[in-house]
């Protein structure tokens, strides 16, 4: 996929919606990359733990108000 365009099924991934007037804040909090993005865009992220360590490695589809978003490693609960 380096070389040329690729497809990667993820519709085996945990999924979850994030939505609600504080939607875009709680991303930016969550995640290593500011979600001030257009509506359509995709967005690939870490997310953090309130530590800045690394729980998960995220893909962020921007939905218009409503923000979905798959999670590619998120199989286990989070330490503590």
């Amino acid at each position: 996929m380096r070389s040329s365009a690729g497809l990667v099924d993820m519709s085996s991934l945990p999924r979850l919606s994030v939505t609600g007037t504080g939607a875009g804040e709680f991303l930016d909090q969550t995640l290593s990359r500011p979600m001030g993005r257009k509506d359509g865009t995709v967005v690939y992220a870490l997310m953090l733990s309130e530590d800045g360590g690394v729980l998960s490695d995220i893909t962020v589809a921007r939905l218009g108000r409503i923000t979905s978003t798959s999670a590619s490693t998120a199989t286990r609960t989070p330490p503590g």
